[in-house]
């Protein structure tokens, strides 16, 4: 093409037919419906083998945060007296090949992306939850990033949770809801 010998690139878009072929493309995302996140939370809610995964679920399901937001959330981020989080900055998990696994934080990509979110009622009480299911397992965060402590929402271990961790509970869940239903 660059060479005036063709007119189009026949590589175009080969990628997506390929995976078009092999059937690989990804499902498109869709937001559950009111109806779903009612049984989803009540299922965590009953269910003791999940229920430490209530508070984060219950948190992102009503203020709209993302993984990276959520995982990246400190306490001091949040005012439990004055009803708001502060939304400033977002976990980011690394898989290179290369370097290792490892996190950073990032400031939002926008403007808009930072942001004071108010908090109601149900979502304090979450809060609220988490901080008592850490204190009764004697859970503290161990984890500092870039300068970052003390995040709100850690494994048994201390340690922050990644897109990664947050989706196969999502999927075990899902998968165990399904099946008693």
């Amino acid at each position: 093409m660059q060479d005036g010998y063709l007119r189009t690139n026949p590589s175009t878009n080969a990628l997506r037919h390929i995976k078009q072929a092999r059937n690989t493309e990804n499902e498109k995302k869709r937001a559950l419906t009111r109806e779903e996140q009612d049984i989803f939370l009540n299922y965590l809610s009953r269910n003791g083998k999940y229920h430490q995964w209530y508070p984060i679920f219950y948190i992102m399901l009503n203020t709209g945060m993302r993984v990276g937001e959520i995982t990246g959330l400190r306490w001091e981020d949040v005012d439990l007296d004055e009803g708001f989080i502060s939304v400033n900055h977002m976990l980011v998990y690394y898989n290179h090949k290369e370097n290792g696994c490892y996190f950073n934080i990032h400031t939002p990509k926008t403007r808009a992306g930072e942001r004071t979110i108010p908090i109601l009622n149900g979502v304090k009480e979450a809060f609220m939850q988490e901080e008592h299911f850490r204190h009764e397992a004697g859970i503290k965060c161990t984890a500092e990033i870039d300068g970052y402590t003390d995040f709100v929402f850690v494994n048994r271990f201390g340690n922050v949770h990644n897109q990664g961790t947050l989706n196969k509970a999502i999927r075990r869940i899902s998968r165990d809801c399904n099946e008693e239903i």
